[in-house]
Formats: structure tokens, C-alpha cells, sequence
């Protein structure tokens, strides 16, 4: 049975008292609830499956189950007022009317004084299926293509098959179709369905989507008999295309440093992947890096590279004597000592005829001495 829960503490100071998940969120418990309560959820469930197309909130009614139980000292109203057009309203009347609002939106708060419940913002509420097999951006919109296609690419991720969901699944993918197809989504929907794609490649769960895709003639396939004896034998594309997967999503912030290790580590169970990556992003209170800071970042560090591998063609000296001091830091070559000798000597040759350059006792920032006044 699944319970509302709120968190505790109500300081003006407050920041968070949950890491930022959420001042209510819902708890899933299979011991609780009497076998009446269990009746009652499973009674407003079949309500609302039945009538979902002609009224799609779900009105909290589970929050409302559960809020009656533990606020039923608020909920004795006083009794209906029904007035007549050509009645004349009392200020009994309009007490008693008063009286019955508050007691019903008493029974409706929390412990902590707010009121719980859903927002409607966009696919905040997950907007279910309308008539036509698609899915719109918020709970009472028409079918979109960005609302569709990525609900019917989360359901898919999260286990749904073609053909589940009492066809849902196949509806949504034929209103997709009907409608010109996934590459008319919005630019939104192509950056989420781009992040799709990597985390599919990372995670190697592209069959499980799309079920036209087979796996190479290299991957693995078990059986009960002879799993410990086989082993992972994979194609060198494949594992390409997940390494590059895994990077792209370290660049893109979605992944921390250790998940990115420990998908590149060897024999780590996609399960083990997929639970560190979802966690992560649960616990994210950063914004992801946009285009131009990656960009940015990649592009210095390609220059960074140019620039290194321009030194080093251009000065195989210092490229020399760079790879001496990681060896030994004691020089035994004498030619050396006085190819060093002579590099110091020019130095000091050039500081005397042109200044200290930008040393606090130099007259200048780089001027020559023969030149002050």
C-alpha cells in the first residue's frame, strides 16, 4: 500500500530536511493497510481506470483515503444547506455553508500546516493516454509528438513490451507513426531522446526498445546449463560504442567520475551501471552543462594536445631533457651537464643586455636597461 509521507521540521531557516527529494513524497509498504483500506484503494483505482477519459485527475484520492483516517476529527460536518432561488439567505445558512468548507479542507492538510498534492505542470503528473493513442504535454492536453514519444520511450525502458499495456503501448506507437514519427518532435524531445540514445549504448539495452534490433553474432547468450562456462565475448564496435556512450555522458554531467569508472571497469553488471547512473541523477541539484560550455571544454583540451605535440616536434631538446627528469633526476650524461651549462649562460647573457623582464627589481615590465633615462 502506498502511503504519503511528510517531512518533519518546520524551522523559517528550513533548506531541506531530505536532500532535496521533495517536502512530500510516497512510500511504498506491503504490510500496511487492513483488508477494508486494501478494498477501498483497489475500488477508487477501478473508478478512475473506468472514467479516465472523461475525468483524468485522479483528484489525490489515494491522499484522500489516507487523510480521512487520520484527520476523522475534522471530518464531521455540520449539515447540508440547501437554498432555494427564492429563499432568503440566513447567517446561519452562511455559516453553516462556511463551516463545512473549512472541515472539508481541514481534513485535506498535512501535520505541518501545507496541502499536499499534485501540480500541473508539464508531465509533472505523467499525462495518461488519451482516446486518439497519444499522450499530451500536461494531464488535460491533446496528444503532441514530444508528449508521446517520450512516454512511450520511458515505457519502454522501464520494461513495457510492444504489445503491454493493454495496448497502449501499441496505440501510442501508431499515433507516433500517424503523425510523421519521432523526428518531428520538438528540439526539447530530440536532446532528451539524444540522452536516450547514449544511456541505451552505455547500458547496451538497445534490443530491449526496439524489438527489430538483433544482437551481433559475437554476444553472449546464456543458458542455465552453461552461463559459468561461457564467456562475454564482445565485438570490438560494440564495445567502442558504449566506451564512447559512457564518455559522452560524463561530459554531459549526467554521470559522476566513479559511475564513469565503474562502467569501464571490467565485468560491472549493467544492473549495478543502471542503479548508480538513476541515483545520481535523483540526487543532481546542478544543472546540466549546455552546448557551449562542453564546446568550450573540448576545445581546450584539443588545443592543449596541439600545443604539446608542437613543443615536443619543435623542441626535441626540452622534449630530451623532460624525459630525463621522469627517469632519473640525476644527470650522468656529461654532453648534458654542459648543453645546460650553456643554456643557462644564454639566459644570463640575455637578462644583462635586456632587463629582468617582469621581476619586481627590473626598472620595467620587460624594457631594457640601456633604455631607462
Amino acid at each position: 500500500m502506498w502511503k504519503l509521507k511528510i517531512a518533519e521540521g518546520g524551522s523559517p531557516w528550513l533548506r531541506t530536511t531530505n536532500d532535496h527529494v521533495g517536502r512530500q513524497f510516497w512510500e511504498f509498504d506491503p504490510t500496511l493497510g487492513s483488508p477494508e483500506e486494501l478494498a477501498d484503494i483497489e475500488k477508487a483505482r477501478q473508478t478512475f481506470h473506468e472514467n479516465r477519459f472523461k475525468k483524468k485527475h485522479s483528484s489525490d484520492l489515494l491522499m484522500r483515503i489516507q487523510f480521512a483516517k487520520e484527520n476523522s476529527e475534522s471530518s464531521v460536518f455540520p449539515p447540508k444547506v440547501d437554498i432555494k432561488n427564492d429563499e432568503d439567505i440566513t447567517e446561519d445558512k452562511v455559516t453553516n455553508v462556511l463551516r463545512r468548507a473549512i472541515g472539508f479542507h481541514s481534513t485535506l492538510q498535512a501535520d505541518d500546516g501545507h496541502w499536499p498534492g499534485d501540480i500541473g505542470g508539464p508531465m509533472f503528473l505523467l499525462p495518461g493516454l488519451n482516446r486518439d493513442g497519444g499522450w499530451g504535454l500536461h494531464i488535460e492536453g491533446h496528444s503532441t509528438m514530444f508528449g508521446s514519444a517520450l512516454n512511450y520511450v520511458t515505457l519502454r525502458l522501464l520494461g513495457e513490451g510492444c504489445n503491454d499495456g493493454e495496448g497502449a503501448m501499441e496505440k501510442g506507437r501508431k499515433w507516433i507513426l500517424d503523425h510523421g514519427g519521432a523526428t518531428l518532435i520538438t528540439s526539447w524531445g530530440k536532446f532528451w531522446l539524444s540522452l536516450f540514445k547514449i544511456h541505451c549504448c552505455a547500458f547496451q539495452v538497445g534490443n530491449h526498445i526496439d524489438s527489430q534490433v538483433k544482437l551481433p553474432p559475437s554476444a553472449p547468450t546464456y543458458s542455465p546449463a552453461t552461463k559459468a562456462e561461457k564467456t562475454n565475448v564482445t565485438s570490438e564496435s560494440e564495445i567502442w560504442s558504449r566506451l564512447d556512450a559512457s564518455v559522452l555522458q560524463w561530459i554531459y554531467n549526467t554521470i559522476s567520475n566513479a559511475l564513469l569508472h565503474t562502467i569501464l571497469k571490467p565485468n560491472t553488471t549493467t544492473s549495478q551501471a543502471c542503479y548508480e547512473g538513476v541515483a545520481m541523477l535523483i540526487q543532481k541539484t546542478t544543472p546540466l552543462l549546455d552546448f557551449y560550455e562542453v564546446r568550450s571544454k573540448l576545445i581546450m583540451e584539443e588545443s592543449r594536445k596541439a600545443h604539446q605535440a608542437t613543443t615536443a616536434a619543435t623542441s626535441p631538446n626540452i622534449g630530451a631533457h623532460t624525459t630525463g627528469l621522469t627517469a632519473s633526476t640525476t644527470p650522468t650524461d656529461p654532453n648534458n651537464i654542459d648543453n645546460n651549462s650553456r643554456f643557462k649562460q644564454q639566459q644570463s647573457d640575455f637578462t644583462t643586455s635586456h632587463g629582468r623582464g617582469r621581476g619586481r627589481g627590473a626598472h620595467g615590465r620587460g624594457r631594457s636597461n640601456n633604455n631607462m633615462g
